[in-house]
């Protein structure tokens, strides 16, 4: 029961339609890696100011600068994975090069007297990486036919659809199939002896921000700025799960079964802050964000192949389209 619970959990992570809590927690995570400066500060940044961070936590840090100065930040990183499955274990891994900050900022004094600097700047900065896969092999005394039949025990084979989409494709591919005698009663290509199981799980894709901003320089004791931000996410997850049988009696040798989600939004939102030097040994500061308001695109898909000993059917695959907001 547990390992089928594992496999159920990965096949559903990915389509439940329209909006969910999973779309709004991916675009609400941010893990902003920013400059190598802010880095090394752990990110505690919000009134020292003289630093692109500073358009993404409070923008009156950029009247702190003296200069103009421009600003790449490479990155070199990676992610793992170990998984366990029936005692078979699996890893996986992958490095990348990114570029986690590039823009600039340009100085200009100012010809009122009590505003020492304006300051403008502009940078791309990324928010978040969701780049991760991870796999899972082994036997297993249950196949995902047996969820798909499941799905449709109750419901007339014509109207199947009713059921799940994957019932229907696993129905079209004559992966499941009513029982003699009965119309809405179903039975699995695999119905003993288990099956060997192979679950691929990739997820690419992230989020980086544009950033817009100015800030003033007031008589080097009072900084204010403000900064748009316009957010840009990408994000894609597929997920292939294959089946062999394991009596090679069987007429069915192996299915695959994917599922896979494409997400591309963008968003824009408002930081306002100031900091206060009462002195040249305390800088106070604050800063308010808005919430970002995303507008997103989900293409989705389901598409199922089966292979038997005399032939291969692979039904045409479920496609569909959700446009929404989050706010």
């Amino acid at each position: 029961m547990t390992r089928t619970l594992i496999i159920l959990a990965l096949l559903s992570s990915v389509l439940t339609y329209g909006q969910n809590e999973e779309d709004i927690l991916r675009a609400s995570f941010h893990n902003s890696f920013s400059t190598a400066r802010s880095a090394g500060m752990g990110g505690a940044f919000g009134a020292l100011g003289a630093d692109l961070s500073a358009l993404n936590s409070n923008p009156a840090g950029l009247g702190l600068y003296r200069r103009s100065d421009f600003n790449l930040t490479p990155n070199l990183g990676g992610s793992s994975s170990k998984t366990t499955f029936n005692n078979q274990t699996e890893s996986k891994g992958d490095f990348h090069f990114k570029l986690n900050t590039l823009g600039f900022a340009i100085t200009q004094d100012s010809e009122k007297t009590n505003v020492q600097k304006v300051v403008f700047a502009i940078s791309i900065n990324q928010l978040a990486n969701f780049n991760t896969q991870f796999r899972l092999k082994g036997e297993n005394d249950n196949s995902l036919l047996d969820v798909f039949a499941d799905d449709a025990q109750g419901t007339d084979y014509f109207d199947i659809q009713d059921a799940s989409i994957r019932s229907q494709l696993a129905y079209d591919a004559f992966l499941i199939d009513t029982l003699n005698g009965s119309s809405n009663q179903y039975n699995t290509a695999i119905p003993f002896d288990g099956s060997n199981h192979d679950i691929l799980v990739q997820r690419k894709g992230g989020i980086s921000e544009l950033s817009f901003g100015g800030a003033a320089n007031i008589s080097d004791r009072l900084y204010w700025g403000v900064a748009i931000g316009i957010p840009f996410l990408n994000f894609s997850e597929k997920i292939t799960h294959k089946e062999s049988a394991s009596n090679t009696s069987l007429p069915l040798d192996r299915f695959t079964y994917n599922e896979s989600l494409d997400v591309s939004g963008v968003g824009i939102n408002l930081k306002m802050g100031v900091i206060l030097k009462p002195s040249q040994k305390l800088r106070i500061g604050a800063a308010v964000h808005t919430p970002t308001a995303y507008s997103v695109n989900d293409n989705y898909s389901r598409g199922i192949s089966a292979e038997f000993k005399d032939e291969t059917i692979t039904p045409d695959d479920f496609v569909g389209t959700y446009d929404y907001r989050i706010k």
